[in-house]
């Protein structure tokens, strides 16, 4: 009953603002991660038509008391479109993130709050330049200014002392010196619920060296990354071709003429092994049966490293199904 109340509420409130969706309600979890239904999602996605005189669609997203956890506007019908303010809130209502978008990225300044509503970071994109510094392995961005709890500055002009916490703010979850905007020096971290601590170098912005200690007192160290991808022995370009010798087109999808993408999503796991294979979207039953066949003939991939040793990964893999023409 309380589910049922929750959404006419939402759905009355929406389309009081709002003529009608564009598609589905989608649902999802804190991490991203879309799933099925309200009952176990964090969090719902809704994509609504464009205000009188906009070619823009209208976005919102909220949690599951109704409240709004995001609202902007899109060229799309999906957030890679994102285009213009968008504003992130906290669960309490307060806001949490005021952003500015172009394409689905975020461009200019970003200005960032503590969940009682103070400042607490100010920070610039620089178009192009973002590219360019994720290339490197840097932060695509520039950290202008910086305050406490409080609203003592703590970061002026590009320089002073970081302080970076966790989703609600209740722990420090990295710290160090910020140099003409970017990382700089010796930086300490607590990941993974504060059971992985991490020391690490940067200069000039790039990560240099790092060693992480665990909760069971092992340590790994690592060079210029935090974190390798797995990947399919010999790239994404034998994948493809893998998967290109072996795909079998259903003849009943064939005789329909059903084609497009189905997106698998897999665990690589640390020993290279492919576990918890699920299909997040597809055109057809039997073109997710088949990619899902073939993905799984090919257990020896290279697995990922996480902190210079090595762990588990979810990946995301598209195998797209097309009918060629007579």
């Amino acid at each position: 009953m309380k589910t049922l109340f929750y959404m006419s509420v939402c759905w009355l409130y929406i389309n009081s603002s709002y003529a009608q969706y564009l598609q589905p309600v989608q649902y999802f979890k804190n991490n991203g991660r879309q799933v099925t239904s309200l009952d176990s999602a964090d969090y719902t996605r809704a994509v609504m038509q464009a205000d009188s005189g906009s070619a823009l669609y209208n976005i919102a997203e909220f949690y599951t008391d109704g409240k709004y956890r995001f609202k902007g506007k899109s060229s799309t019908l999906s957030m890679a479109g994102l285009q213009g303010a968008g504003i992130s809130y906290f669960p309490n209502g307060n806001k949490k993130a005021q952003t500015d978008y172009k394409d689905g990225q975020p461009v200019n300044q970003r200005l960032l709050y503590y969940p009682d509503g103070k400042e607490y970071l100010i920070i610039q994109y620089n178009g192009a330049e973002n590219l360019k510094r994720l290339k490197h392995n840097e932060k695509p961005y520039l950290v202008i200014a910086g305050y406490d709890k409080a609203g003592k500055s703590l970061i002026t002009s590009s320089n002073g002392d970081y302080k970076g916490y966790n989703d609600d703010f209740t722990a420090v979850t990295e710290e160090g010196l910020i140099k003409n905007g970017m990382r700089d020096g010796i930086w300490k971290a607590s990941m993974d619920s504060n059971r992985t601590h991490l020391t690490e170098v940067y200069n000039n912005g790039q990560l240099i060296s790092g060693k992480a200690v665990y909760k069971d007192g092992t340590v790994s160290e690592y060079n210029e990354v935090r974190e390798v991808s797995p990947e399919f022995k010999g790239g994404l370009r034998n994948l493809y071709s893998f998967l290109a010798r072996n795909l079998r087109y259903p003849e009943k999808a064939v005789k329909k003429e059903i084609q497009g993408q189905v997106m698998l999503s897999f665990i690589v796991e640390n020993d290279g092994t492919l576990t918890n294979m699920k299909v997040v979207s597809s055109p057809d039953k039997e073109l997710s049966q088949e990619a899902m066949r073939v993905v799984q003939l090919k257990q020896d991939w290279t697995p990922g490293t996480r902190y210079g040793r090595k762990d588990k990964f979810v990946f995301l893999l598209p195998v797209v199904f097309r009918l060629g023409k007579d």
